[in-house]
């Protein structure tokens, strides 16, 4: 439990409403964005501009921020916060997971002083990153007066966040404009209990698919004038809302609206932002969701789907490890055990290249599976994907496709590599690999526990298998993917299913014995297979034992292990073709 739940359940009861951890983050408390902050500001995003970083190798966003109240830092009337991703042109990143605001988002920022340069003409403003990245943003949601993170929806910003802050920073916040919460409140709640709403169809759609949405009922809008639309967001569970783009509204008269479903909705009651106040549908069911790509290039914000197309002129997309990940065996049996998932369960065609000294993730063209370095990760993330697209115009519309994907892993976390299931406090591996894979593969958070694009997931639990919906969107994309050609590439072509390394003959045709053992084992072969060689790694992934079979038939084949200490080990056995790695314990 955060210092700041429990401090506040003490004060004041059910002030506080617990959210799961998010799949690729872990807790940080207050009190460690407090300490670790350079400036603390409550305000609202007015603006929003992307550039790329110095080296061209990543995009940025800043958002400018209108400042009422600062808890920490010098008195700023606004300050640039800068985000991963964005668009640039006909290019575009996106990094999940990472803190991405919109327009009018409005709440209370943990902010640290930035050390990034952006490709762009003012270069004399402070910028600043949310230190914990999404947990470093607390979003108000005025119809139910609370402050919403990935881990806590806390209730009273007045009477209890405000508080809170003041008692940990242990000074009065500096007042910037006459910003006025209650005033927001009492907006947010004047047509509560009111419901205009006699329909939705459908009932059950999808979200960043071109779905549209029809709400059927009366008195939405004056003649000629219109509101908003606003989602419950798939990326913290449904406890905010976000607004929809304009162009998203396709229609909108006093008895029916027509909008296009966009890619964080996810399952709950969308909200119509009228002129007497909020209204609410039934709950639409979102079964899966598809990233987009936002870009302007055509002068309207506008959503557009992705695709994949031949990226390695083989049909498909080649992904390489670093070595270092590489090395780490039980790292990267999980890895490719949930890479074998997504092919062969959607196929997809991606297939594992070479290792590579490259450690960075950057837009160069190599499609990374890594490790972090140091820090490298803002506090409380897990690990990340990015996916990097690339468009072309094509009359008024614009095509986008990817064009690179990249993932880094915290190389500090207790994870779990399996096979077997987590346990205690461990991370489950292959679990959060899964749901990585399915980013790349394009899709988007979803509210529901049931699938592996499901938002949040906890310490000691597992979810390593593809609903049908994980399948149907994947595949959705997949169809896209094979049959629509874009930008002058080639389709991809779908992959038969070849598992990647571990091959199961190989497995099977091995034994050891003794195992537990002290002093030597014994490595049975059948089958008429040949080694080429065997390693020995420990749980850390680190090489302790190597012995080369090059050329060499072996029917048995004895090792000594008495140097080894008492503990488990990763036996890995290689062919030609093929790989296995069998658990070894040493007594």
């Amino acid at each position: 439990m955060s210092l700041l739940k429990s401090v506040l359940l003490s004060v004041i009861a059910l002030s506080f409403s617990s959210v799961f951890a998010q799949e690729l983050l872990y807790e940080v408390s207050i009190q460690e964005q407090i300490d670790n902050a350079d400036v603390i500001v409550e305000g609202k995003v007015v603006s929003r501009a992307s550039y790329w970083n110095s080296q061209q190798t990543s995009i940025f966003t800043v958002n400018t921020v209108e400042v009422h109240k600062i808890f920490k830092g010098n008195a700023l009337s606004q300050v640039e916060i800068i985000t991963p991703g964005g668009t640039v042109g006909l290019t575009a990143e996106m990094v999940i997971p990472s803190l991405e605001l919109l327009p009018n988002d409005e709440g209370i920022f943990m902010l640290q002083t930035a050390n990034i340069t952006l490709q762009r003409s003012e270069t004399n403003v402070s910028l600043y990153t949310a230190y914990s990245d999404t947990q470093g943003f607390y979003k108000y949601n005025y119809y139910n007066n609370s402050a919403v993170n990935p881990f806590n929806q806390i209730f009273g910003i007045n009477e209890n966040f405000y508080q809170k802050i003041i008692q940990l920073t242990q000074t009065a916040p500096i007042n910037l404009s006459n910003f006025d919460v209650n005033e927001k409140l009492e907006v947010s709640n004047q047509n509560r209990g009111i419901n205009n709403v006699s329909s939705i169809s459908p009932a059950v759609s999808t979200a960043g698919t071109g779905s549209i949405l029809t709400i059927s009922g009366v008195g939405f809008a004056p003649a000629g004038l219109t509101g908003t639309i606003s989602f419950p967001d798939a990326n913290d569970g449904g406890a905010s809302y976000f607004e929809t783009l304009e162009s998203q509204i396709i229609s909108w008269t006093d008895t029916q609206i027509q909008v296009e479903i966009p890619s964080r909705a996810g399952t709950g009651q969308v909200r119509i932002n009228t002129f007497v106040g909020p209204v609410f549908t039934p709950v639409l069911t979102i079964d899966y969701a598809q990233l987009n790509v936002t870009s302007d290039f055509t002068g309207v914000p506008t959503a557009y789907q992705t695709q994949h197309v031949d990226e390695n002129f083989i049909g498909g997309m080649t992904w390489q490890m670093n070595n270092n990940f590489n090395n780490n065996v039980p790292a990267r049996e999980s890895f490719i055990r949930s890479f074998d998932t997504w092919v062969c369960e959607t196929g997809i065609n991606w297939v594992l290249g070479s290792s590579t000294a490259i450690d960075v993730v950057a837009f160069d063209n190599i499609n990374i599976v890594r490790f972090d370095v140091g820090a490298e990760l803002p506090a409380g993330v897990l690990g990340r994907t990015s996916s990097y697209w690339n468009g072309c115009a094509q009359g008024s519309d614009v095509n986008w496709f990817v064009a690179e994907l990249d993932i880094v892993y915290n190389d500090g976390i207790n994870w779990n590599f399996g096979p077997g299931a987590p346990t205690g406090g461990q991370i489950d591996f292959e679990s959060v690999s899964v749901h990585e894979l399915g980013h790349a593969h394009q899709l988007g958070h979803v509210i529901d526990n049931s699938k592996i694009m499901f938002w949040s997931a906890g310490p000691g639990s597992a979810n390593r298998i593809l609903s049908q919906e994980d399948i149907d969107g994947a595949s959705d994309v997949q169809t896209r993917s094979t049959g629509n050609p874009v930008c002058g590439l080639g389709v991809m072509t779908g992959s038969d299913c070849f598992l990647s390394v571990s091959d199961a003959q190989l497995d099977e045709n091995i034994n050891l014995f003794p195992n537990p053992a002290s002093q030597s084992i014994t490595i049975q072969i059948r089958g008429n297979i040949v080694l080429s060689n065997v390693n020995i790694y420990d749980l850390s992934g680190k090489l302790l034992f190597r012995k080369s079979l090059s050329g060499n038939y072996q029917s048995n084949l004895n090792l000594d292990i008495d140097t080894l200490s008492t503990g488990v080990y990763f036996l890995e056995l290689n062919s030609e073709t093929a790989t296995a790695v069998k658990k070894l314990i040493v007594k």
